[in-house]
């Protein structure tokens, strides 16, 4: 009895002193990384102002959620950002941008080239650490890549940021070798949580995205705790709206075999963009000059493209926006259908994001397949609606249009739980739940082992954190 009472005031004291740890751990972990998370999006803003706006004469739209009290009528502004006054400069901008980035990339930190969370993956599994100053480098970087126009997301500065943030707090509280690592994902997951509006995707995505086809349970709990303190700093200096915020109504469970079909053409999808990412990612590798001097060219290449078609240009999520929105006029150019346009835009896109992070260039890769998702979504829906108008509402094409983006993303990502949840919470459309685990499980089947994530492993069993453990 006496044995049977002490086994469990040990386990419970266990408990306790787990639970507690790990709170003030996530919580110093999420104030941080939700102050970062702020500094990015504000030094963000600030980058894109002078390399775009002021230089190329570029007004980049930008989604509700980061507009204020008067967001649809600001919205509008986006017609003057269908024209860019000074399209030849923007070649020489994102040069530029490329060339200041890898200085500071492979000169300070080669380990911040490229998305940042595949790195992070790699410091879980391996490593164990991330140096101290990898959150500064990969922030400023980061800003200067995707405010000059590269096609990159936050979504891999943030992660790599608050996983930088994790490992020093861990140096700071001492640690254990495997709380270093749960912490490192736990500042992953605060980071997106913060910058996306998205705690509870956030948590999941930090658990989820170290394996193709396992979950880090250990990391869920601190995780849970630092995304919503993360969140919590971040929209206190912003706004709680979601980024794509919109009412959803109704939803049509007569259209679930659309659904499907959108799963299986972004898991085929998938597989080119991973196949085509890591293809230019090869070619920049092999090319006989510095380093640093790779961004500049990813970056000039892109800038062509979008001196053309600057819808690619930086997130693009003004433009998905107004997919989402379904204001498709934007998007018809010299009399071509939307929907073939949407779709040519989301090979650019893809084209485009190759360029500027399979280069070198510091910036994520999730905006830009939210944005292909999303244009890919918009373009079957517009098909489906001209084909069968009674059934593919115009509300309809705008649920593809989230749908999309959800299922491409889960499939290269291989996360398929997180992503669901992330970009539910981003565009405030849980009533899109049933249509949206459909196109994502069949997209993330299709996709098969085709991952952006290259240090992602199949499960914990081949992970040397479980190894050592074990």
């Amino acid at each position: 009895m006496r044995r049977s009472t002490g086994k469990l005031l040990t386990s419970s004291s266990y408990l306790s002193n787990y639970l507690a740890k790990w709170l003030v751990v996530s919580c110093v972990i999420g104030i941080t990384v939700g102050l970062l998370a702020h500094v990015f999006h504000l030094l963000l803003q600030c980058s894109t102002h002078f390399f775009l706006s002021t230089l190329a004469g570029y007004v980049v739209p930008k989604p509700l959620g980061e507009l204020g009290e008067v967001a649809i009528e600001e919205l509008m502004e986006v017609e003057k950002g269908t024209r860019v006054l000074r399209p030849w400069a923007l070649p020489l901008i994102t040069c530029l941008g490329g060339l200041v980035a890898g200085l500071l990339v492979f000169k300070l930190a080669p380990e911040t080239r490229g998305a940042g969370t595949d790195a992070v993956i790699t410091a879980f599994h391996y490593r164990g650490f991330i140096r101290a100053r990898v959150p500064l480098i990969k922030l400023i970087s980061s800003a200067i890549t995707i405010g000059s126009g590269g096609s990159a997301g936050t979504q891999g500065p943030i992660a790599q940021i608050g996983a930088g943030i994790g490992s020093i707090v861990a140096s700071l509280f001492r640690l254990s070798e495997r709380d270093r690592r749960i912490a490192l994902a736990v500042g992953m997951g605060a980071g997106i949580g913060a910058i996306f509006k998205a705690p509870l995707g956030g948590a999941l995505f930090g658990a989820e995205v170290l394996y193709r086809r396992d979950f880090e349970i250990e990391v869920l709990y601190p995780a849970l705790i630092a995304s919503v303190v993360g969140y919590g700093v971040y929209v206190s200096f912003t706004s709680s709206r979601p980024i794509f915020g919109m009412h959803i109504g109704y939803v049509n469970p007569g259209t679930l075999p659309l659904y499907a079909v959108l799963g299986v053409i972004c898991g085929l999808l998938g597989r080119l963009y991973v196949i085509s990412f890591y293809s230019i990612r090869r070619f920049f590798d092999n090319m006989k000059v510095p380093n640093y001097l790779k961004p500049a060219i990813g970056g000039m290449l892109t800038g062509v493209i979008g001196s053309v078609c600057p819808h690619i240009l930086e997130t693009s999520y003004g433009w998905l926006q107004r997919a989402i929105m379904c204001d498709f006029d934007v998007f018809e150019v010299y009399g071509v259908p939307a929907a073939v346009t949407l779709l040519v835009l989301a090979m650019l896109k893809m084209l485009a994001t190759s360029l500027t992070v399979g280069s070198g260039g510091s910036g994520g890769v999730f905006a830009p397949s939210l944005v292909i998702g999303g244009f890919v979504g918009s373009s079957l829906g517009l098909i489906a609606s001209y084909i069968h108008p009674d059934l593919v509402t115009i509300d309809e094409v705008k649920f593809m249009t989230i749908v999309g983006m959800t299922s491409f993303f889960a499939g290269v990502a291989k996360t398929p739980l997180s992503t669901m949840v992330m970009v539910l919470e981003m565009t405030g459309s849980l009533n899109l739940l049933p249509h949206a685990m459909i196109a994502t499980v069949l997209s993330y089947l299709i996709s098969g082992d085709y991952t952006i994530y290259r240090s992602q492993l199949a499960t914990r069993r081949e992970s040397p954190v479980h190894n050592l453990i074990n």
